[in-house]
């Protein structure tokens, strides 16, 4: 079966760029059943996120520096299983190709037996930072990571 979402199609000889982090579940995240509050789940794909633009050169500070920001158009979660108080769970993010001014982001949370626990996709549209309009074309930061990206230069990120 192929984990890769139907919204996601990208062009032959582009890999999708996948991120890794690890997090334990605290006692903060986690509801009066010790379940995590599913509201936290946005939390974690966050931390996938931010580590990922972060080491292809489209960081939150890389964007302001631009005058740009990254809005959520879309996010739709698929929650399989819950996560509990100390789990240790994996958070995945994969960042598949895009022609527009916009991120195509795949989303998956593992635990510790390796079972898939919750699925995302989450569309972001790359804003003017004063208007908060969504540009029509690719900044160049974008562009320029997607050059990049052609090249190979991001098969080392995990």
């Amino acid at each position: 079966m192929k984990n890769t979402r139907k919204e996601f199609v990208d062009p032959e000889g582009i890999t999708p760029i996948s991120c890794t982090v690890q997090h334990r579940v605290s006692f903060s995240e986690v509801d009066p059943m010790q379940i995590v509050w599913h509201g936290n789940y946005i939390r974690f794909f966050e931390k996938a996120l931010e580590k990922m633009v972060a080491q292809i050169g489209m960081s939150f500070k890389d964007l302001k520096v631009q005058q740009l920001l990254l809005l959520v158009a879309k996010l739709d979660i698929d929650y399989r299983y819950p996560i509990r108080l100390y789990e240790n769970i994996s958070i995945n993010a994969k960042l598949h190709w895009s022609e527009g001014a916009r991120l195509n982001i795949e989303l998956t949370i593992t635990n510790d037996q390796e079972r898939v626990v919750c699925r995302a996709a989450m569309f972001l549209l790359i804003a003017h930072i004063d208007t908060l309009e969504p540009l029509l074309f690719s900044p160049d930061i974008w562009e320029n990571c997607k050059q990049r990206w052609r090249n190979g230069e991001f098969s080392h990120v995990s």
